[in-house]
C-alpha cells in the first residue's frame, strides 16, 4: 500500500492550497468517525453531554486533528453539534 505524504499548502501538489493527508491519517479519521457514530448511535454518549476535544482524546486515544475531522462528518450528518468550547 503506497502512502501519501503530507505537501505544504503552497506546492503544486497540494489541490486547491489544502495540505494533503496520508493515507495512514485518512483511515485513523475513518476509524475515529465509525467509533464515535457508533457511541453516539448506542447512547454509550448521551444525548446533550458536551465535550470538549481533550477529553475526547483522553477517551479514546486519538489526536485532535483526526478528532476535528471526524467530528465535522458528524456535524454534517446532525449528529453532534458545536457549542463554544464543546461538541454536544
Amino acid at each position: 500500500m503506497k502512502s501519501t505524504k503530507a505537501t505544504p499548502s503552497n506546492s503544486p501538489d497540494s489541490p486547491g492550497g489544502k495540505t494533503a493527508l496520508s493515507t495512514a491519517d485518512v483511515l485513523r479519521s475513518e476509524q475515529a468517525y465509525e467509533q464515535l457514530k457508533s457511541d453516539i448511535v448506542a447512547c454509550v454518549l448521551s444525548p446533550g453531554e458536551a465535550l470538549t476535544e481533550k477529553q475526547i482524546e483522553a477517551r479514546y486515544g486519538i489526536k485532535k486533528a483526526t478528532i476535528r475531522s471526524a467530528l465535522a462528518r458528524l456535524m454534517q450528518e446532525g449528529l453532534v453539534r458545536r457549542r463554544a468550547a464543546s461538541w454536544l
